[in-house]
């Protein structure tokens, strides 16, 4: 937000109120949030995705009949714009697997290829 990014926050335990009353955002910052009411519709057109959870649903590479219960990766990947770059704060994806579907993995909290790049030259 401080980069004048727009933001887009899917969280289905907490109300939409909540999450901004939370924030303390300032006019400005409100106006660039948006809570989503899908995990699928908050990454529509994102050039980025952080994952901040460990929940089964989150994690790659258990696809199950029941698409409801688990994010479907290839999904989401097809989705996002360039760079696409998946942010992993519980390190609980499937680096492999988010390459295989043309991400940009960054594991947060350990090294990845990608500390180096600065976002601008992407």
């Amino acid at each position: 937000l401080a980069s004048q990014a727009k933001v887009t926050i899917y969280d289905p335990m907490v109300r939409a109120k909540k999450i901004l009353t939370d924030l303390h955002l300032t006019a400005g910052e409100l106006e660039r949030t948006t809570v989503s009411h899908s995990s699928y519709s908050a990454c529509i057109g994102a050039n980025a995705v952080v994952v901040a959870t460990d929940w089964d649903a989150f994690q790659c590479g258990l696809l199950r009949n029941d698409e409801s219960q688990t994010l479907n990766w290839e999904h989401v990947l097809q989705a996002m714009q360039e760079p696409k770059l998946v942010f992993d704060g519980r390190n609980i994806l499937d680096r492999d697997f988010i390459h295989k579907l043309g991400g940009r993995y960054v594991r947060v909290g350990n090294p990845s290829e990608w500390d180096q790049v600065s976002v601008a030259s992407l």
